[in-house]
C-alpha cells in the first residue's frame, strides 16, 4: 500500500491548529485610526440621493396643529389626540365598533408642535413598531386592570376613571361599568401581550391583530385631516378625574 503523504501533511496542520494557543501582545488605538478626519468623498456621494429621498419624506407636513400637543397633566393633549385618531382610523377603516382606547403614556416620546406636524414629528412621537391590537375583555378584567392604568396614568379613550384611588367608579361609553359584560378594546401589541406590566390584558377572551402599525395609524390620520382642510384643535377633558 503506497503511503499518502498529502493525508500525513493535512492531519499535521490540523494537529499544529488545534493545539496552538494564541496570546494578544499588545493592543495600541488612537482616535485617528478609529475616525477618519476627512469624510469619504465616494461614501457621500453614494449616501446623498437616499438622503435628499429621506429628507423630502420625513419633512413633508402632513397637517396642521392650531396649538401644540403635549402630553403634560392627567388629561394630555397629546395622549387625547393619538387616542382620538387611531379611534377614528380603525373605527373607519376596519368598520370595527370599539369601546374604548388604552395606551401607555410611555409610548409618546415627544410633544407636537403648534403649526406644522411633519412625518419625522410622527416618528419622534413614536419611534416604536408597535401595531394596533383589538381585545375582547370583560367588565371585571377592566375593573381588576383599572388598578394598573390608574398606577401608570395611561391614555385612553371611551373611559372615565372619577373619585380618588381608593375609591373610584368606573364608566365605559358614558355608561357605568358592567362585571359581566364584554368590551372591545383598541390598544398596541406591547400592552396587549404585558408590555409595563398590564398583565390582564394578556386575559382577553379574543385578540386580532390589525397589521398596522399605530405611527402609520396617525400619519394616515393626520393626512386625511389635512385633505379635508381642517387642522388638529388641541383639547382636555376630564376623563381622567383620579385624586
Amino acid at each position: 500500500m503506497r503511503f499518502n503523504f498529502k493525508i500525513l501533511f493535512v492531519f499535521a496542520l490540523v494537529t499544529v491548529a488545534c493545539n496552538r494557543k494564541h496570546y494578544l501582545m499588545s493592543t495600541s488605538y488612537t482616535r485617528e485610526v478609529l475616525i477618519q478626519k476627512t469624510p469619504s468623498k465616494k461614501a457621500e456621494e453614494m449616501i446623498t440621493p437616499f438622503k435628499h429621498k429621506v429628507d423630502s419624506t420625513t419633512n413633508s407636513v402632513v397637517v396642521l396643529s392650531e396649538g401644540a400637543l403635549t402630553k403634560d397633566g392627567n388629561n394630555s393633549s397629546l395622549g387625547n389626540f393619538v387616542c382620538d385618531a387611531v379611534y377614528s382610523l380603525v373605527k373607519d377603516s376596519f368598520n370595527l365598533m370599539i369601546d374604548a382606547v388604552l395606551l401607555n403614556k410611555g409610548g409618546l416620546r415627544a410633544n407636537l408642535p403648534k403649526g406644522e406636524i411633519k412625518i419625522s414629528n410622527l416618528f419622534e412621537l413614536m419611534p416604536f413598531e408597535n401595531e394596533l391590537v383589538v381585545l375582547s375583555l370583560s367588565g371585571k378584567q377592566l375593573l381588576e386592570g383599572s388598578k394598573r392604568i390608574i398606577e401608570k396614568k395611561a391614555v385612553f379613550k371611551g373611559l372615565k376613571l372619577n373619585g380618588t384611588i381608593e375609591n373610584y367608579s368606573i364608566s365605559i361609553q358614558q355608561k357605568p361599568l358592567k362585571a359581566d359584560s364584554n368590551y372591545v378594546i383598541l390598544t398596541s401589541d406591547y400592552l396587549a401581550t404585558g408590555g409595563d406590566n398590564y398583565e390582564f390584558l394578556k386575559e382577553a377572551s379574543k385578540s386580532k391583530f390589525l397589521n398596522l402599525k399605530l405611527r402609520d395609524a396617525l400619519i394616515i390620520y393626520c393626512k386625511k385631516v389635512n385633505a379635508a382642510k381642517q387642522k388638529i384643535t388641541p383639547y382636555t377633558d376630564d376623563r381622567f378625574s383620579i385624586n
